[in-house]
């Protein structure tokens, strides 16, 4: 069974609940692909608890960020968006914790933050100069445009920032 499912970035923590309250439901993540398609089978024997991670860089390699969850005991299923989904067989019932897995997380979103701040000169300079070239009615739905992405930059931001001191509270 495929499901769609959209989830902003900033909420790895809602998508982990979904997945799991869908484990719980007899639903198995089998694989991911973009965009933002889950596929599942049915799979009622056992239940899962599921880990969305990403490595921070070019730093970090691939295979010892993967070899790192694996020796946990965690598979690695698939990729979206930079994102790397990982599940557990979770133990009468208890969701396994990793103390290192905040920390990983933290440093993804850091490197998300240093992304939307390099966006910032785009935004508030080169965005509005190329703009009053256009004709007045272009130019109108253009400012429009603009100030709707920079509200969602603004939220983004927000957001992205907020759940980099939930994870730094928590390690």
């Amino acid at each position: 069974m495929n499901k769609i499912k959209i989830f902003f970035i900033w909420q790895d923590d809602k998508e982990e609940a979904w997945l799991n309250g869908l484990s719980a439901k007899g639903q198995r993540l089998d694989s991911v692909s973009f965009p933002f398609t889950y596929h599942f089978s049915s799979d009622a024997s056992k239940k899962y608890t599921y880990h969305l991670n990403a490595p921070k860089g070019a730093e970090t390699s691939l295979y010892a960020f993967k070899e790192t969850f694996q020796k946990a005991g965690w598979k690695h299923i698939g990729r979206m968006i930079g994102w790397h989904y990982f599940r557990k067989e979770a133990a009468s019932g208890d969701e396994p914790v990793l103390d290192w897995g905040n920390k990983l997380k933290a440093n993804r979103y850091q490197g998300y933050m240093m992304a939307l701040v390099g966006l910032l000169p785009f935004l508030l300079i080169i965005f509005p100069a190329l703009g009053r070239r256009f004709v007045p009615p272009l130019f109108d739905v253009l400012r429009i445009a603009y100030f709707l992405f920079l509200a969602l930059y603004t939220l983004a931001t927000f957001k992205v920032y907020r759940r980099v001191n939930q994870l730094r509270d928590n390690l």
